[in-house]
């Protein structure tokens, strides 16, 4: 045998060494990671009074991309959700859209939650439209949300503290 050969059969031996040695570490810490997709669609309705002075329909349709990671032992360790969410609100024959975009991200130490993360993806956040001219009822806003495993806060950060403004005047305005 050649030296050439020689020195190509040996590479290829320690190659294979490596490679076997290189997925019995691989198998020693393995992790399964399940992904998928849901779509899921909503509807709830605010009776006069609770939002606008007159009933208001909502309703959302989200598709979410889930991500979840399980030890070895088949334990949830983490899990992230990426979340495109659509909304409209109708009343009055009349329909305004929102759109946000955002991740939650769940972390587990023996399948127990510990930390929940929310975070705004889009500079869109929250955003709902006001009729064709395209105005603006909420603001915007890439922010941040932290609670612990009992979902008490731990932060939060760049989004506005509520949901809807206190004022929601021209929201019920763009419905009547």
């Amino acid at each position: 045998m050649s030296i050439r050969r020689r020195s190509i059969v040996a590479l290829l031996a320690v190659t294979a060494v490596l490679a076997v040695g290189a997925f019995a570490a691989a198998s020693a810490s393995a992790q399964t990671v399940v992904r998928d997709q849901i779509t899921e669609n909503l509807s709830f309705p605010f009776p006069a009074g609770t939002l606008c002075p007159f009933d208001v329909q909502a309703s959302a349709y989200d598709v979410t991309q889930r991500t979840r990671f399980y030890d070895d032992a088949g334990v949830l360790t983490e899990k992230t959700y990426l979340v495109n969410d659509t909304d409209t609100w109708t009343a009055n024959g009349n329909t305004l859209t929102g759109h946000e975009i955002f991740r939650e991200e769940f972390d587990y130490a023996g399948g127990v939650l510990q930390q929940f993360i929310g975070t705004g993806l889009d500079s869109n956040v929250g955003k709902i439209l006001l009729g064709p001219d395209g105005g603006v009822f909420m603001g915007t806003g890439v922010g941040r949300i932290v609670l612990d495993g009992n979902f008490q806060l731990v932060s939060f950060t760049g989004m506005p503290a509520v949901a809807m403004p206190a004022d929601s005047t021209a929201f019920c305005a763009a419905l009547r």
